[in-house]
């Protein structure tokens, strides 16, 4: 807690509601506090005490030394981003891991040295995300990727429309082209599956192979797996749970690549699948041979 001294400030600093928001299974607390015309306190945390913490903290900055929690005047879109997702959403914890991962790439890798990351957040108009979508076209990136960054951009823009930074979110009535590309499904023959089978000599691959052709579950709803998701009496799968590979962080400087099991992203991926009989045989092997092994 800051050794910030209250009995020797104005009692309006120390009348604030702390909120409490509920995101994805997750709660968080939040303060948001006027302080006067250019100066606002908005903290987040995952407990009381250290939203708390972090008022008084930015208070006690406020108080001595008068520095702003926010200079929008002079605050490039770069530099709001990176206060979104390192001061706002990340003390929150409202959003998994995996999906902060994603949000620092995309900031990091397309937004940071990016064409609109120097323009000031007030002057961003909708010319200037036009343009910087154009490029991303003209580089060759993907549709579906596009419309990942502009949702992204979105959500941060939004925060900054509900919190009286800016006036408009410019981005959110950009128009994409249509993928009017032919998608052709690809569809493995029975001779390239024997292929597999064959040539397959290790039993967790082959495992892992057998179950994706049998159900069409995604690889890491299949490596999220445990004994007790099988029942082998009516040969089905309780896909409930997905593997991930992502950064857990703590501070913008400090974190650790981790691999987790979570729940899937929406609730249709809760489900019940069934596999084909004939490959039972082979999960059952290889889960007998993972007990022996621990």
């Amino acid at each position: 807690m800051s050794k910030l001294n209250i009995s020797n400030i104005d009692l309006n600093y120390l009348n604030f509601n702390i909120k409490e928001f509920k995101s994805q299974g997750y709660t968080y607390y939040r303060i948001q506090k006027q302080l006067d015309k250019n100066n606002k306190i908005d903290v987040t945390g995952k407990t009381k005490e250290k939203v708390k913490e972090k008022y008084f903290s930015k208070l006690e900055n406020f108080l001595n030394n008068n520095l702003l929690n926010l200079n929008i005047n002079n605050m490039t879109f770069s530099e709001f981003v990176h206060y979104y997702l390192f001061e706002i959403v990340l003390p929150s914890g409202s959003v998994k891991n995996k999906t902060f991962t994603s949000y620092e790439i995309i900031y990091r890798n397309h937004i940071k040295d990016s064409i609109i990351s120097n323009i000031k957040l007030k002057d961003l108009r909708k010319e200037h995300f036009q343009k910087y979508f154009n490029l991303l076209i003209k580089k060759g990136f993907k549709l579906s990727t596009i419309r990942t960054f502009k949702n992204f951009i979105s959500t941060v823009l939004k925060y900054g429309v509900d919190e009286d930074y800016i006036l408009k979110n410019y981005c959110s009535s950009i128009k994409l082209p249509k993928d009017n590309s032919i998608k052709i499904n690809k569809y493995l023959t029975d001779e390239e599956i024997k292929l597999i089978f064959e040539n397959c000599k290790d039993l967790k691959l082959l495992v892992i192979i057998k179950i994706a052709l049998s159900t069409g579950m995604r690889i890491n709803e299949i490596l999220a797996l445990t004994e007790n998701d099988f029942n082998f009496e009516d040969c089905s799968i309780k896909v409930n749970k997905t593997l991930s590979c992502c950064k857990v962080f703590e501070d913008e400087n400090k974190y650790k690549k981790q691999i987790i099991v979570t729940t899937p992203k929406s609730k249709t991926s809760n489900r019940i699948v069934y596999f084909n009989p004939n490959i039972s045989k082979d999960i059952k092997t290889y889960i007998s041979l993972q007990k022996k092994s621990i």
